[in-house]
Parts: structure tokens; C-alpha cells; sequence
């Protein structure tokens, strides 16, 4: 039986165009079954509006998620004999090891200069508001003392508030041996989840990887894992030799005078100085709180880009500071792949007889009102599909997890607040030198946050324009909620029923963070069709049962 649900005009609705509405499910060709209109609630703005869920063609290619992250056997036994050539007790090291490994979980990006001085300031006010205001017969000496007391008590608040940050020292074989301990499976865990993101991509097998701040060699071991001896070359750079000692160590399984698990794996302290040659894989994990300022981030981010052939994957712990350097990375990539570079496209166009008056205009930026991408997007229609504008940088995307190349909506402030950190959940077997075993399960958790750009522009049928889950998924009898980051309905927080259509309610209840949701979104206006349903054909029964099985 079919009830007419009326719904007034939401207030959001009015800066949705008639193109953007959608169709009435009764009359949608699409079964119905495979659709529900449900209350979106911007988590940024708290508006409400209606959104139409729609499974796409793409629920078949779900990408799934290994439970548990364990460290390779042969990894294991190299690590191991690498702990034979220190001669600190193993029990040492391991404790050691924890207490770094607590230190590095809140670890905080190095602030910038002006950051830096902004709260200082900041807090220099707080506390003038709150203590007592200097009088006009206080003498030089007493205002002396109360500057130098207002600045012992700003120390003491930015002491507490931002760890000051020092560069790992890992040049001694017992530090570096203790990093490994404390990072080398976590570390692994992070980038083996990162590399399932290129399940989606089936033909994308990298030839060459460049790995930046390699470390202990963990993202050998992932792509190892993920690509079995189809890598041909690995080229691994990290500033520290002794870490570099200990990845060769690891990859010997031990053996001094043994030859490397791999034939090509190279190693190096710098970045080559040109960037001629590109690898279809570069990773940089843990490696940017390593580097004191913002302007030497972009700088080395620059330059792995442009030695990037297909993607770049950046990884960061799941901190908020850690987060937003990620997005600043991100913004600063995409942004500078849109900038046209004025000069050399005119001198370009010129020569090739292509610069026309309104393509001279959009070059000079006479045009007001554009983006820098929506003008690289004019001239690219109105130029031949081979012309190539030279730009900042290389062109690129977001492969994941964003499903769009907008600003990130978690990074606005709001209410005075900072914004929140977009992290997916990583678990790892635990791995101990000193043999003790723990309580539960074996394994250990943290969040990570991360990004993968892609070279070239968005494809039109790409599958990362479906929605993310960024946000664990509440289940209660019927009902399912969760949190989804859409390509063009920003953030929103959706709650289903079982009624308002099972297919996408059971997609929705089967999924986990970090998980994209293959369903179409979009604005719907106009009348809601409530019904009664009979048995789905559509059986997504395995993507609950693999979720029954994460949750344990």
C-alpha cells in the first residue's frame, strides 16, 4: 500500500536547482527497492534536508578490509636476527620500545612561526583578562615583574598545551632497533590498509615504488604483500643511515652476508637531485612530523609529486594537527595543479596560433568571478584536447578517501571549536622482543589519517565520487545511522530504517569506517512514498556477516 507523505520546503532546498531534483521513486525507473529518501543533517551547519539513496551499479565491486594486520614471517625472523647484532637485553628494548611507542601516539606537528606567536599571544590575553589590571602608580619595577611573570606563566600553558617538538635521534643501532619494536607493525598495519584502497583500480599493478622516510623498510613488506614479486624496483630513502642498516638487516631475514629478499631494492639518505625519473608508487608515511616547518613540507611534497608517475599516498597518525597537515598537503597539491602558469601558456598558445581574445582573457584573469579550477576547466574546453597548459604543478585528484576535490568540510571551524579529524581505524597483531604474552585478543588499535592523489584529472565514472563512511555505524533492531562524506551533499549524518528500503538499508548496516557506501546520493524535493515491502532480491547478506565478524 502506498501512502502520499507531504513534506514543506526545507530551507536548504533553495539553493538546489531544478537539475538537481530528483524524480518520485514511484516513477523512477529504478526499482524502488533500491532506493530510499531519508533526513540528511549537515554536520557542519545542522541543516536538515532529504536525500536520495539510490544502490549503484558499482555494489558489486565493494572493496573489503583485512580484520587483523600481522608482520610477515620472514619480516618476523629478519627483525629478530637483527635483535642478535645489539647487544642491549632484548627485555630493555622492549621497554624502551613501549615507552616510545606512548610518546609517539601524541606526538604533535612542529607549529609555525606565526601559529606560534598567534597563541602566545591568544593566551597572553586569557590570562591579562583573568589577573589583576596594572595601576598607574605601580612602579618600573613592579611592571617589570608582572611582564616577567605573564611570560613564565605563557611558557608554562604552551608547555602544556604543545609538547615541544624534537626530531627523532635514531642513529645508534639500539635506538633504531628500538623503533622498530615500538612502529614497525603498526607502521606495516597502516600501509597495508592504505594500499587496499587500489582494489578499486584492478589494472594497477606499480613497477617501480619510491618510498620517502623509509624507515624499517614497511612499505617494502606491504607491497610485498600486496603485489608478490611484481614490483621490479624498490628505491628507499631515509636521511638516517642506521635505519637504512636495519631495513637491509630485516630484508636478509637476518643473514649478515645473505642477499636481499628482493634484487632490486635500492637505498639512499637524499632525494635524487632531478626529478627525471618518476615510479608509478611513491609513499611517504610518518616521515612530514619528521620535517620543522610548513615551507620545507611543500617543498619535499613538491618534489614527490613531481616524481610521482600515478599516485602518491601520503599517511599520518590520526591526531588532529596530524590531520590537517595531510589536508593542507592535499589542498596544496590540487590547488597548484590548477594554476596556470600565465606567461608560458601565452608564449605556448601564441606560437601555436590558439591565442584567441576570450582565451587571452581567461589567461590574464579579466574574467572575474572564476576559480583558478573552474578556469583551467574553461580553457581546457575551449582549446584542442592535445594542448597540454602548463600549471604549478602537475594535475592531479583525490583517489581516496576523499570522493571529491572540494575543501574538507571537517575543517571549519565551528562554535569556536577546531574541526574534527577524518581517521580510519588500523589493528595489528601485537609483536614483543621480550616474549611476554597479553591479555585479550593479541592485538592493538590507533587511527590514521591518510590521502592518495592520483595524477591526471577525475574521471567521469570514477567510483571514489560514491560516498565515504567516516564514522563507525550505529545499529539498533531495524535502524541504522552513520556519518557519510558525499562528492556533492557535503557532510551528512543519515539514519535509515529497514522500511524506507532494504537494499540500501542493508548496505548501510553491513558497512564500517572507512568503507565507501555504493550508493548514489542526491537532494530530493517533492512527495516521499512510504511503503510496504516484500522480500529484496538483492542479497547483501555477506557484507553484514563480513561486518559481524570486523566487530568481534
Amino acid at each position: 500500500m502506498l501512502r502520499r507523505l507531504k513534506f514543506a520546503p526545507l530551507s536548504s532546498f533553495s539553493i538546489v536547482s531544478s537539475s538537481t531534483a530528483v524524480a518520485n521513486p514511484a516513477t523512477n525507473p529504478v526499482k524502488r527497492e533500491r532506493v530510499s529518501v531519508v533526513k540528511g543533517v549537515d554536520e557542519r551547519t545542522e541543516e536538515v534536508s532529504m536525500l536520495r539513496l539510490s544502490v549503484s551499479d558499482r555494489a558489486g565491486e565493494r572493496v573489503k578490509f583485512g580484520k587483523v594486520s600481522s608482520v610477515p614471517k620472514m619480516a618476523e625472523s629478519g627483525l629478530v636476527g637483527a635483535l642478535q647484532t645489539c647487544p642491549s637485553p632484548h627485555k630493555q628494548l622492549q621497554h624502551q620500545a613501549d615507552d616510545l611507542k606512548k610518546k609517539l601516539s601524541q606526538r604533535r606537528f612542529p607549529l609555525d612561526p606565526t601559529h606560534m606567536q598567534q597563541m602566545r599571544s591568544r593566551i597572553r590575553k586569557d590570562i591579562a583578562s583573568k589577573s589583576m589590571d596594572a595601576h598607574d602608580f605601580d612602579t618600573p619595577d613592579m611592571l617589570s615583574a608582572r611582564k616577567y611573570v605573564m611570560m613564565k606563566e605563557v611558557d608554562a600553558e604552551m608547555k602544556k598545551k604543545f609538547v615541544s617538538w624534537r626530531p627523532l635521534d635514531l642513529n645508534r643501532r639500539d635506538k633504531a632497533l628500538t623503533y622498530a619494536l615500538a612502529r614497525f607493525a603498526p607502521n606495516l598495519a597502516a600501509i597495508k590498509r592504505v594500499l587496499v584502497e587500489f582494489d578499486r583500480d584492478k589494472n594497477f599493478v606499480p613497477q617501480s615504488v619510491l618510498d620517502y622516510g623509509s624507515g624499517c623498510g614497511t612499505t617494502f613488506w606491504a607491497c610485498e604483500e600486496k603485489w608478490p614479486l611484481r614490483v621490479k624496483e624498490y628505491c628507499m630513502i631515509d636521511p638516517c643511515q642506521e635505519m637504512n642498516e636495519l631495513a637491509v638487516d630485516i630484508m636478509r631475514t637476518g643473514k649478515e652476508s645473505g642477499d636481499l629478499i628482493h634484487k632490486n631494492v635500492f637505498f639512499r639518505r637524499s632525494l635524487p637531485p632531478t626529478a627525471d625519473r618518476t615510479f608509478d608508487l611513491v609513499v611517504s608515511a610518518h616521515s612530514f612530523i619528521e620535517m620543522n616547518s610548513y615551507d620545507l613540507r611543500m617543498d619535499t611534497l613538491a618534489s614527490l609529486w613531481n616524481r610521482t608517475n600515478k599516485y602518491l599516498v601520503l599517511i599520518e597518525s590520526g591526531l588532529y594537527d596530524s590531520f590537517n597537515a595531510i589536508i593542507r598537503a592535499r589542498d596544496y597539491v590540487l590547488a597548484s595543479g590548477w594554476e596556470v602558469k600565465t606567461e608560458e601558456a601565452m608564449q605556448m598558445l601564441y606560437e601555436k596560433n590558439l591565442l584567441t581574445p576570450s582565451i587571452r582573457q581567461l589567461l590574464t584573469r579579466d574574467e572575474r568571478g572564476f576559480s583558478e579550477r573552474q578556469r583551467l576547466h574553461l580553457l581546457k574546453e575551449a582549446l584542442p584536447a592535445d594542448v597540454e597548459l602548463p600549471t604549478l604543478l602537475p594535475t592531479g585528484y583525490v583517489f581516496a578517501p576523499c570522493p571529491h576535490d572540494s575543501a574538507c568540510p571537517r575543517t571549519a571551524v565551528r562554535k569556536g571549536r577546531e574541526g574534527r579529524p577524518c581517521t580510519t581505524q588500523i589493528r595489528w597483531q601485537r609483536f614483543r622482543a621480550d616474549g611476554k604474552t597479553t591479555r585479550g585478543d593479541g592485538t592493538e588499535r590507533e587511527t590514521i589519517s591518510y590521502v592518495i592523489l592520483a595524477k591526471g584529472d577525475r574521471p567521469a565514472d570514477d567510483a571514489a565520487a560514491l560516498p565515504r563512511v567516516i564514522e563507525e555505524v550505529n545499529k539498533s533492531k531495524g535502524h541504522a545511522n552513520c556519518t557519510l562524506c558525499t562528492a556533492e551533499c557535503g557532510v551528512r549524518r543519515i539514519d535509515i530504517g529497514k522500511t524506507r528500503g532494504k537494499a540500501v538499508y542493508q548496505l548501510v548496516r553491513g558497512s564500517v569506517q572507512g568503507t565507501l557506501l555504493p550508493v548514489n546520493v542526491d537532494f530530493h524535493t517533492g512527495e516521499i512514498d512510504e511503503y510496504d515491502e516484500g522480500d529484496d532480491d538483492y542479497d547483501v547478506s555477506e557484507e553484514d556477516d563480513h561486518d559481524n565478524e570486523k566487530s568481534k
